[in-house]
């Protein structure tokens, strides 16, 4: 891609977030049992006994569905959602988030850490994770990978697996939250937290825009709401080169094609930039975003035409195979005429 070109045409040129809300339709109850869970994508049915709710519902059980980890049986959860009609199964509650109450007593802690959720881990291993650690002790196993190394007779293997079991429930329900504060619902909040797991509050405060080119499903605007959220506004390098990575990306995902030219794209890239958060953009600015990005092989091209690296190379990759078949067609066609001028040699010399 010429980058003096990109540089003179930029001299030339010069989904509402849904917040938290109180008013929520809630319920706070305890888990009687697991319908279904799928481990993969955490869709889950359980049925759950009300303790408490701000719903117009007169039965005492009620089934949830979701999309969160596996629960704890007869563990307190705080659900918030909308009760919803179903065809054949009657009423359910859709959740849009839930909350579990983390044990505060010893005995709480204890039968937390003892129950089906941790297996291999029995009661009295429990009370001496909480003797060792505290009544802060799965705070401290949350937020300090090493915090178990204190506790004796405790297996590498099995130091992981309660490790990553708190993170997939106390951590899982923390990002959740927190996503569903950024406007993203418990679906989509779900493939976010498979992607980033325990680092994802972290790697989206730092760049939103990741989220474009690693999760299926969230595009520029959505990315760019969560963006100005987080104070990434008007013409920050991040924001611009998602611009044009996802100007690329859709040129040739809708469209088919492998390749647009500079001269496209500049323009494309600031009117979704302008639209999306009513600040203008210089161009300066967008063509020193895409130079940057050939430079940190982000982008390739060749001259005007700018390529997402992929396509690029399948294209090089093609017309090198073009190439090799051209070759191996004129050394076939040489082969051929010398084989044929010998057969007549012979049939010459026979015939004399």
């Amino acid at each position: 891609m010429g980058l003096q070109f990109i540089r003179k045409r930029g001299m030339e040129m010069a989904e509402n977030l849904n917040l938290f809300d109180v008013n929520k339709l809630f319920i706070l109850g305890r888990p009687i049992v697991t319908i279904f869970h799928n481990a993969t994508n955490m869709y889950s049915i359980v049925r759950v006994k009300i303790q408490e709710t701000n719903i117009q519902y007169d039965e005492k059980e009620i089934i949830i569905v979701g999309y969160f980890p596996q629960l704890v049986n007869d563990e307190q959860y705080r659900f918030t959602g909308q009760l919803k009609s179903h065809p054949k199964y009657g009423m359910q509650f859709q959740i849009d988030t839930f909350e579990k109450e983390v044990p505060t007593t010893e005995q709480g802690i204890v039968h937390y850490l003892s129950s089906d959720l941790f297996s291999g881990v029995g009661r009295k291993t429990a009370e001496t994770i909480v003797e060792k650690l505290g009544m802060d002790a799965l705070t401290k196993i949350l937020e300090d990978p090493s915090a178990l190394d204190a506790v004796p007779r405790l297996s590498a293997e099995k130091k992981l697996h309660i490790r990553q079991t708190i993170e997939e429930n106390l951590g899982l329900e923390r990002v959740m939250v927190r996503l569903n504060d950024w406007g993203f619902g418990p679906q989509l909040g779900m493939k976010i937290y498979q992607a980033y797991r325990e680092e994802t509050i972290q790697l989206l405060t730092e760049n939103p825009y990741r989220l474009i080119e690693e999760v299926e499903g969230v595009g520029f605007i959505r990315a760019d709401e969560l963006g100005a959220k987080l104070g990434i506004t008007g013409n920050h390098p991040d924001r611009i080169k998602a611009a044009i990575f996802h100007v690329l990306t859709n040129a040739a995902l809708s469209e088919g094609h492998v390749y647009l030219d500079a001269e496209m794209v500049l323009p494309m890239v600031k009117d979704m930039l302008e639209q999306s958060q009513r600040i203008e953009i210089p161009y300066e600015a967008i063509s020193k975003a895409a130079i940057d990005m050939r430079e940190e092989s982000k982008i390739c091209g060749e001259e005007t035409r700018m390529y997402l690296p992929s396509l690029y190379f399948s294209e090089v990759g093609i017309a090198s195979k073009i190439n090799e078949l051209k070759e191996k067609t004129k050394q076939l066609k040489v082969l051929r005429k010398m084989k044929s001028e010998k057969q007549l040699a012979i049939l010459k010399n026979n015939m004399m």
